[in-house]
């Protein structure tokens, strides 16, 4: 082995944050997300909302995303495409 196969790239995550709601305007706790990098899918980055719907995903900087989701009802997130990396209010809502 080289030592170059065993040097790792380190990149400073940078935050999505927002909140998911239900159709009547409030939080909703406890939703699966992911972010899904836009130009390379393979890149997926995961989280929860908080007790009162708010959400802070770690992605890699400068580049968009694809958020969506899942409450543990079963209830789908309406999709948000090309979320930039570093937006502070993103919002989200349920499928009605």
């Amino acid at each position: 082995l080289s030592a170059a196969a065993n040097e790792i790239e380190l990149t400073q995550l940078v935050p999505i944050d927002g909140q998911v709601s239900a159709p009547f305007g409030v939080g909703v706790a406890g939703v699966q997300l992911q972010a899904v990098e836009t130009e390379a899918p393979h890149r997926v980055f995961d989280g929860r909302t908080r007790w009162d719907g708010t959400f802070s995903l770690r992605v890699a900087p400068d580049r968009s995303y694809v958020i969506s989701g899942q409450a543990a009802s079963g209830h789908p997130l309406l999709p948000v495409r090309d979320v930039a990396a570093g937006t502070l209010n993103c919002e989200l809502r349920l499928k009605p």
